[in-house]
């Protein structure tokens, strides 16, 4: 399983609503816009309740949102519908997803840092092999930089260390590799900090 525990955010999922939690897709998404071919092919690796599956999907783009909460699942399928919108979602453990297809974008935002550290590499690995020559990989986790609650155990498994996130792609061509920090929120009530790297499979 993904979670020790469900997350707390699973809860507003159900409530329902008609756009995503977590606000407007990140603007770093939209500058990859550019550099994905006509009808790319995008993995959303844990996709919440899909703010960037809609994002890429409204362009044209062939999307799989893959996440195994069924609130959110459920909750990305009624807003592909409100938003008239094409994309594919898949109920499941990402652990155990296995691709059938090389993508040119896989997304992992706010998904590796609740699995296992056992399992990190292997996934990361995965995420790779999925990716045609020339494509991205697009990761943000959360690191142990800044001390979290303790009760965050509970469902989050591993927090990476600060950098460790860019040691699995030195092999590829790596665009960007950034550290920031956000404050606490009503639904995030802790400072986090976050490594976010966008890596090129080398042609």
């Amino acid at each position: 399983m993904i979670m020790k525990q469900i997350a707390p955010w699973d809860r507003d999922y159900a409530e329902g609503g008609t756009e995503s939690i977590w606000g407007p897709p990140c603007c770093l998404y939209t500058e990859l816009i550019a550099r994905l071919p006509h009808e790319a092919r995008v993995l959303d690796a844990g996709c919440g309740d899909g703010r960037h599956s809609l994002m890429f999907a409204r362009l044209g783009f062939r999307v799989t949102a893959v996440d195994i909460s069924p609130n959110a699942i459920n909750k990305l399928n009624r807003l592909s519908i409100k938003h008239a919108v094409k994309l594919t979602t898949v109920l499941k453990d990402i652990t155990s997803y296995r691709p059938d297809h090389e993508y040119d974008l896989i997304l992992a935002h706010g998904l590796l840092h609740l699995l296992p550290a056992s399992g990190r590499k292997q996934l990361i690995d995965r995420f790779k092999r999925s990716t045609r020559a020339g494509g991205f990989n697009l990761v943000v986790v959360i690191t142990n930089k800044i001390s979290l609650p303790s009760y965050t155990s509970s469902f989050m498994n591993a927090p990476f260390s600060d950098g460790e996130l860019r040691r699995y792609y030195n092999d590829w061509d790596i665009l960007v590799d950034e550290a920031y920090s956000k404050s606490a929120t009503r639904r995030i009530p802790y400072r986090r900090h976050f490594n976010r790297v966008v890596a090129r499979c080398p042609a």
